[in-house]
């Protein structure tokens, strides 16, 4: 169900934070770009579980710093194994991606990993019970058009690993 226009609009005298959010996401997919080059470069003189612990080790310490700087330590939520298996799940897809970043070229594994969206959007009608309009539809068609045009499948340079 869409949400109305008006309830979009933050309350009057809040501050209009778009630029900060822009910013915050570019930074954000410089990181992501930076990770991804990082073991792209690692995977090929280490072993990708090497790699994915010493990044998730430096997210672990960058986690624990921003803790202590902001006073809160607080761990608590209400769902446990819910978070835990979130937790394998993303170390599962990025042990995957990282042992793709092996065989793949770095664009490749990038438009396969942004296609991710797209999956959600497509799979939200039957998971989730959501409405997705025409104008969704078409921009996820447009999506994965783009990712098949950047990966080629049935072509000679599709690889077993772009399935990881």
């Amino acid at each position: 169900m869409p949400i109305p226009a008006s309830s979009q609009k933050p309350p009057p005298g809040a501050a209009d934070n778009a630029p900060v959010g822009i910013v915050m996401m570019m930074g954000a997919v410089a990181c992501f770009a930076v990770i991804d080059t990082s073991a792209k470069y690692l995977v090929v003189h280490l072993p990708p579980f090497m790699v994915v612990f010493a990044r998730y080790t430096l997210a672990l310490i960058y986690i624990v710093a921003l803790m202590w700087y902001a006073g809160s330590f607080s761990l608590k939520t209400q769902h446990p194994w819910l978070q835990l298996a979130r937790g394998c799940m993303l170390f599962s897809t990025t042990v995957l991606n990282f042992i793709a970043l092996q065989y793949l070229r770095l664009d490749q594994t990038s438009a396969i990993f942004f296609s991710n969206p797209l999956w959600v959007c497509a799979l939200s009608p039957f998971l989730l019970g959501e409405r997705i309009g025409p104008r969704r539809w078409a921009a996820v068609i447009i999506g994965f058009m783009g990712v098949l045009l950047i990966i080629r499948p049935g072509a000679d340079s599709f690889h077993w690993a772009m399935l990881l």
